[in-house]
């Protein structure tokens, strides 16, 4: 509570500063029908305004009366809920799959964007889509399904978000806080308000959450047992913190076009099941911040080209103090360790982002866009750096002098003092009705190249050499529209992922393990078939058929401990079928996702072949919701249905493990409500729940050969209060 007050004060003071009469409200997107929503207009497909009908893409637009009626208050949470999409889990984090493809801790295939500008983490490549990046300074979230590198690079493999954030007309000039509090120790507060001047409009905002999150007992990989050689369990670790800073100041008039935001997040968080699956005897400090600052100006020059600049700058810091394994602890490897395993680190990195960007329209609507984009990362060593262990880079393993904690060398020694460049440009075609208005084309062509200088740490002397990656990605879009309200489109596009600087250049540490010189970008060749009916100007029908050939996929292997590998290639077919309802009162949406696996080669050797079985991801996903808006009160209903999952033969060997596991992680549905009430314009409270059929055996797959799998949470339950002043 004192949170909640102290953002409110700060807030409704800086307000004034900008204050002028506020500019009438736009019309509300919950007072509009589904064919007003879908005549809405998209520019993440493209980078072109254009309606989601003609967008040469499989596209979602989600406003924020959908995702704060269905409690949504995550990326996450709202992709669930999307068609190709499955949750998962690996380690502490929850992840996003897609498309037959099981996401690691990483979850590097997303791209996120807010406003146009790219947010992705510059240690880890990661799209942050968990509840560390909160909706609260949502206005509309578009999300793209399929590869999207073509005009932005790496990391947008299995698509990309974009968030659209809130303006000052949208807040109709009035500070808005949600406070929400529940079981699990749940707590979360939102606060944003927006005001204008003739030269600027201003919007800050504040969110912060809290919990003790899912927490139970488990057995993990640590093998420690009782006298008649049954395995134990140990509480799992999963307390959270978050807290988010968004503060947005746009030109008008004389300034128009110029843009300047600043993102400020932190986070703490237990590890689970530990990350080496040892779930920790001691109580572990975990703590990472990012600052992020961007300045943009888009203009339409005398010729209608118009031109975007964008610069941004980001500041990644850790501060951890990490516990790998208990006292009198035996690893995998033999190394017997009396006091335990313990790293401390406080270390940062930083990347200056780039963008130049020129738009050029053309007769019968056609257009061009062409661009240039440069990232810089730099990483100049750690604060401090310490263990009671010697695994540096060469070390024996073997614990300090009487385990005394002994400084280490830096986290990302293999590229200490040495940037890594990202240089990528790309051009696009957009026919328009060039070719008549049944008929449009989109072609693009991205070329990305990375560079930098290893310190070569397994050669003598640690001298520098030259290493680079360079990848074209092309894409192909042709829509039809052969009249009746149908659309269909025919993509084609290829997609990658440079290895992230965390993948690259880990050493001396036990969270880390690389392999520079072996290490290969993923990438993805994608085809994919849309078909769209508009059957009245309430429902909407999609259809997607798809087939992906995924190559080196990077992950941790468990052959060599947390080392970055490619470890396997797949080929995925799907089918995605999804319907649209709404009026001005009611929404409601229904998809489900089939996954098939065709082929796959391995290339981590400690994981089974298994070529035409779908394994780590379900066969079957559903989403259902439906909700209601009565003017004095609103709620909804959702459900998600996730089918069997299989193992691989390799994760069902060591006959230890064997008895706490099946060959399948069960199927399992999940319903969840929200019901808000309006006291006034002013006043509203609610209540949420999740899991609302109390079931406990909803499980995530647990790769690789462990006696465990991951239990979703509980039964959760929110009680919320809306003040607008």
């Amino acid at each position: 509570m004192t949170r909640f007050v102290g953002s409110l004060l700060v807030i409704c003071i800086a307000l004034p500063l900008f204050a002028q009469t506020p500019p009438p409200p736009p019309k509300k997107v919950e007072d509009m029908s589904l064919d007003e929503l879908m005549s809405t207009f998209v520019t993440l497909a493209s980078k072109l305004s254009q309606l989601v009908s003609d967008a040469p893409a499989s596209i979602s637009v989600i406003p924020d009366y959908q995702f704060q009626g269905f409690g949504w208050n995550s990326i996450n949470a709202l992709l669930y809920a999307q068609p190709g999409f499955a949750p998962s889990m690996d380690y502490d984090r929850r992840t996003v799959s897609s498309r037959g493809v099981f996401e690691g801790w990483n979850n590097n295939h997303l791209l996120l964007l807010v406003d146009g500008v790219p947010v992705n983490d510059n240690l880890y490549g990661s799209a942050y889509t968990s509840e560390i990046t909160p909706l609260f300074m949502a206005k509309s979230v578009e999300v793209l399904r399929g590869p999207g590198s073509a005009l932005y690079g790496s990391n947008a493999m299995n698509g990309a978000v974009s968030i659209t954030t809130l303006k000052p007309e949208d807040l109709g000039g009035t500070v808005s806080g949600t406070l929400r509090y529940g079981n699990f120790g749940t707590r979360n507060v939102d606060v944003i308000g927006g005001s204008s001047s003739d030269l600027v409009s201003f919007v800050a905002g504040y969110s912060g959450s809290e919990t003790n999150g899912n927490e139970y007992f488990s057995y993990d990989g640590s093998r420690r047992a009782d006298s008649a050689g049954k395995l134990l369990q140990f509480r799992t670790h999963d307390h959270r913190r978050n807290d988010y800073v968004f503060t947005k100041v746009d030109g008008r008039g004389a300034l128009s076009g110029l843009s300047l935001q600043v993102h400020w997040q932190g986070w703490d968080f237990g590890t689970g099941h530990g990350w080496i699956f040892y779930i920790p005897d001691f109580k572990e400090a975990m703590h990472e911040t990012r600052q992020l600052a961007s300045l943009s100006y888009r203009r339409t020059n005398a010729r209608k080209w118009q031109e975007e600049y964008v610069v941004r700058y980001q500041r990644h810091s850790i501060n951890w103090n990490q516990r790998y394994y208990p006292n009198d602890a035996t690893d995998p490897y033999g190394d017997f360790y009396p006091a335990g395993l313990w790293e401390f680190l406080d270390t940062s990195a930083s990347d200056v982002f780039g963008r130049a960007q020129v738009s050029i329209p053309m007769s019968a609507n056609a257009s061009v866009v062409t661009g240039i984009e440069t990232d810089r990362f730099d990483y100049r060593g750690d604060n401090e750096h310490f263990s009671n262990v010697n695994i540096n880079y060469g070390g024996d393993y073997q614990p300090f002098d009487q385990n005394r904690m002994q400084p280490l060398g830096p986290w990302l020694a293999w590229v200490k003092g040495n940037p890594v460049y990202n240089l990528g440009a790309y051009a696009q075609y957009s026919s328009g009705t060039k070719f008549g208005e049944k008929i449009a084309l989109t072609a693009g062509m991205r070329y990305d190249r990375q560079s930098f200088k290893l310190n070569a740490l397994d050669v003598a002397g640690t001298p520098k050499e030259s290493k680079s990656f360079s990848q074209t990605s092309p894409r192909l879009g042709l829509i039809f529209k052969p009249g009746g309200k149908v659309t269909m489109k025919a993509l084609i596009g290829r997609a990658f992922r440079a290895p992230a600087p965390t993948e690259m250049f880990g050493a001396n540490t036990y969270s880390l393990a690389s392999n520079p010189r072996q290490l290969q970008p993923e990438n993805v060749t994608s085809l994919e078939f849309i078909t769209e009916w508009r059957a009245t100007n309430d429902l909407l029908l999609r259809a997607n058929a798809f087939r992906n050939n995924f190559k080196n996929e990077i992950a941790y292997s468990v052959a060599n401990a947390n080392l970055s590998t490619n470890v396997f290639s797949l080929k995925t077919a799907g089918l995605e079928l999804e319907s649209l309802f709404g009026t001005p009162q009611d929404y409601a949406f229904a998809n489900v996702s089939f996954a098939r696996r065709l082929d796959e080669t391995i290339i981590d050797p400690t994981i089974a072949v298994s070529r035409h079985e779908m394994t780590w991801y379900p066969e079957h996903i559903a989403n259902a919701g439906y909700m209601h808006d009565a003017r004095k009160w609103q709620g909804s209903i959702s459900a998600h249905y996730q089918g069997e999952v299989n193992r691989r033969d390799s994760d069902r060997l060591d006959p230890q493990f064997l008895p706490y596991r099946g060959s399948t992680v069960g199927s399992w549905l999940s319903l969840d409500g929200v019901f808000n009430y309006r006291i006034s314009e002013k006043l509203e409270l609610g209540v949420q729940g999740t899991n609302l059929l109390g079931k406990n055996d909803r499980m995530l797959v647990k790769t690789n050969d462990f006696p465990f799998d991951y239990r979703m949470q509980g039964r959760r339950i929110l009680f919320r209060a809306g003040v607008k002043l």
